[in-house]
């Protein structure tokens, strides 16, 4: 199929049933508007006149991948910068808004080789920029140019009206500004923008959490860039898909925070840093400190969960999990060669510090120390991992000012499956303009949605709470996050009991606690509404559970009635739900062999025959065994629950062994 439509102003390309809309005059006088490709699958899925055959097209793909995640986030940064140096210091993701919809931020043809071929740019390697495909054969060189797809007929008449610099990311973007500003001066539905220097201060002074803000940006959006009018069919699609775009610019690279310009830091003509980044340089001494100048723009990792920059004498990473920390000298030239974040120590938790006889940073997995006294640096493997526990979820900020129950469903689910959109759990869960009325609510849609119920309501009328309340809610929280559940609380916070960045007023508010630390009895909060750009951060559980009173929260609730027999006895004598395997999943099941019994857990399996008893397997041996064949395979059933040998972890079988080495992470199978 082919992925992407195009449309002129005021023109789009119908289903081939369809008749072509007529061309209206512009309104935007003599200047010349960029032609576009509308969001995959979001808008009309055809290109071409009605009645003309796909082969007609000389170059085509019908089918292609969009950039990654990860992929995008330099893209993120270029136009960030390049938005902030021409003062749009804050908001440059309205205009990676409008980029996301007509390329997914692909500027260069060969990052989208289902377009066509345009100029040259050396942006892309001296290779060629992304071109329309929509006014014809390929060969006719008609259509839009680079990333914002601007269009005065052929590309020479493009380059003719924009200059060469549209070949460019940077002179895309500065077009781009321009562009924005011209029609949000002449929309219908801004107020206060009646002059170019209006207009530029509407786009910097935008707040994309002012629902009336937001729907005249994306009203003038559609209307002035795409084309489409009020009351024509094609409005409603086209508002939710530029909505869309808006909003995954900003939860894609990391929220708000990534936007703006928090006090960003150059030393003379240096990249800027921004954000978290930022703050720790400046913490560090910023230009003076040991780190030196920044070499790099902020960048994103390839595995899409941290952003870093480089300076001339370190790194400094951040994750939203962890934060901001540096890493330099000896021990940055160790973690590089053990596979930086991407390695068996994953990222750093620490700055450098002193140790006895030496230097150390502290990792996810793991330390790196430097010794003094020989110059060189090792690794040590953690043998537990960091104490803390935060579950992976797929945030997103909250897309009205009364979707914050939806929103934090949605990030609950996302731990445990592909969760559906903000829009549809709004309309399931009967949010209106006054919120999502109860808790409860909440509870039934998350397990309607799992497919068995998993979450209970529990209500916290006291206020304040009780100490059996605070236990319970820290053991509830501790329960859910250790089986892979989010769990979901209704606050009311007052102006003097504000989580970070709350405004000063009384919020009444849904968020997701996504983890925890034993050490600090703190929780971690992924919190929808992003006030001032705190999307997640750690909360006190004495705090959390004075703001849930006089409401409630929902967690994970251990099944019930699903292990019998020898199988139970084994799963209570482990810790039932709090064990190592975690909380049933299935009930108790027949081996294909006939001989045995298995239960599934969250986090493994108790298997039982009548000559072995029953005996519990979970994590990397359990992984094992199955690549094995499981009990049909040369090690047939276990004959142990796993237990601790030197350096690691041993499961027994019937025919043999299977071991976990702590220090390497690596599986020996011995018969």
């Amino acid at each position: 199929m082919i992925r992407f439509c195009r449309l002129e102003w005021y023109m789009t390309r119908l289903p081939k049933s369809a008749a072509r809309w007529s061309r209206q005059d512009s309104l935007l006088g003599s200047l010349l508007l960029p032609l576009f490709l509308v969001a995959p699958l979001a808008a009309i899925g055809c290109v071409g006149e009605p009645g003309e055959s796909e082969e007609d097209t000389d170059q085509s793909a019908t089918e292609t991948e969009d950039l990654s995640v990860a992929q995008k986030q330099p893209r993120y940064a270029l136009i960030r910068d390049a938005a902030r140096a021409r003062g749009i210091t804050n908001t440059g993701y309205l205009l990676a808004g409008i980029a996301n919809d007509e390329t997914g931020l692909a500027h260069c043809w060969s990052e989208a080789t289902w377009a066509c071929q345009g100029p040259s740019s050396p942006d892309c390697g001296g290779g060629p920029v992304i071109a329309g495909a929509a006014d014809g054969p390929c060969s006719d060189q008609q259509g839009g140019l680079g990333m914002f797809q601007f269009d005065a007929g052929t590309y020479w008449d493009t380059l003719n009206q924009y200059g060469d610099e549209v070949l460019t990311i940077d002179g895309s973007v500065s077009s781009a500004i321009d562009y924005a500003t011209h029609m949000v001066k002449i929309s219908v539905y801004t107020t206060n923008a009646e002059t170019d220097e209006k207009a530029r201060a509407w786009i910097r002074n935008f707040d994309v959490n002012d629902p009336v803000l937001r729907d005249q940006w994306i009203s003038t959006v559609v209307r002035y860039y795409n084309g489409c009018q009020p009351g024509w069919s094609c409005w409603s699609a086209r508002y939710q898909t530029y909505s869309d775009g808006l909003w995954m610019a900003i939860d894609e690279p990391g929220g708000l925070g990534f936007w703006s310009s928090g006090g960003g830091t150059t030393c003379g003509e240096s990249p800027a840093t921004v954000g978290a980044i930022d703050a720790k340089y400046q913490e560090l001494g910023g230009c003076n400190s040991f780190l030196g100048a920044p070499i790099t723009e902020e960048l994103g990792t390839p595995d899409a969960v941290g952003r870093y920059s480089v300076f001339e004498h370190g790194s400094i990473y951040w994750t939203a999990q962890i934060g901001a920390h540096e890493v330099h000298g000896s021990i940055r030239d160790k973690w590089a060669e053990v596979g930086w974040e991407a390695g068996e120590l994953g990222y750093p938790t620490s700055d450098e510090y002193d140790v006895p006889g030496g230097r150390r940073n502290d990792f996810e997995h793991g330390s790196i120390t430097w010794n003094a006294s020989t110059g060189e640096a090792f690794v040590e493997l953690a043998s537990d991992g960091p104490h803390w526990k935060v579950l992976d979820v797929d945030y997103q900020v909250q897309q009205t000012g009364y979707w914050c129950g939806p929103a934090a469903t949605r990030i609950a689910l996302s731990a445990r499956m592909a969760p559906p959109s903000q829009s549809t759990l709004a309309s399931e869960l009967g949010t209106d303009v006054d919120g999502t009325d109860w808790i409860g609510q909440v509870t039934a849609e998350l397990n309607d949605r799992l497919g068995a119920v998993r979450y209970a309501t529990t209500e916290m009328p006291n206020d304040p709470p009780s100490q059996a309340q605070k236990d319970d809610l820290w053991n509830d929280i501790v329960l859910s996050i250790d089986n892979n559940y989010v769990v979901v609380a209704n606050i009311v916070a007052p102006p003097s009991n504000h989580p970070p960045g709350y405004p000063n007023e009384t919020i009444y508010h849904y968020f997701a606690v996504i983890g925890y630390n034993p050490d600090t009895h703190e929780v971690y909060i992924a919190d929808s509404a992003n006030f001032s750009g705190n999307s997640h951060y750690w909360l006190t559980l004495d705090q959390l559970s004075t703001l849930i009173p006089p409401k409630g929260y929902s967690a994970y609730s251990c099944p019930t009635g699903l292990t019998v027999g020898a199988i139970n006895t084994k799963f209570q004598a482990l810790g039932g739900c709090s064990s190592v395997v975690g909380g049933p999943v299935t009930g108790e099941l027949g081996t294909p062999d006939g001989v045995g019994r298995y239960n599934v857990f969250e986090r493994g399996s108790i298997y039982w025959t009548p000559s072995t008893g029953a005996h519990e397997v979970h994590g990397a041996i359990r992984d094992k065994w199955a690549d094995l064949g499981w009990e049909t395979g040369q090690l047939g059933y276990p004959v142990s629950d796993e237990y601790a040998v030197p350096g690691g972890r041993r499961n027994d079988f019937q025919h043999g062994a299977i071991t976990w080495n702590a220090a390497t992470g690596n599986i020996t199978v011995t018969n």
